[in-house]
């Protein structure tokens, strides 16, 4: 069962302007604790950590936290300047590699 009344849940995807959002651009998560299904939103491939406080066991329940050891696959923000991939090694600023940069 979802937390959302359907009606509010298609509101919030009306008011963004896409019904496909609601389809393509989720992921469904059952709390298997509580049998509850809550729908997170995707957005550039990535789900935001606040989003999962809304899975809670009780109502005094503080929700659940995501743990992410030596932030292995946490985004601490979205950059249209510099581009960071350190497992292969690649690191841009505007595009151009920063070895370039450093010459």
């Amino acid at each position: 069962m979802s937390p959302y009344p359907l009606g509010v849940r298609f509101l919030e995807i009306w008011e963004r302007g896409s019904v496909e959002l609601m389809l393509s651009e989720t992921l469904t998560v059952i709390d298997n604790r509580t049998g509850r299904e809550y729908t997170i939103s995707i957005e550039q491939g990535a789900i935001r950590a606040m989003d999962l406080r809304q899975i809670k066991t009780s109502e005094d329940d503080f929700g659940l936290m995501s743990y992410d050891p030596a932030f292995a696959n946490t985004a601490s923000c979205r950059s249209q300047i510099t581009f960071i991939d350190g497992e292969r090694g690649i690191l841009r600023y505007r595009g151009y590699p920063i070895e370039q940069l450093a010459e």
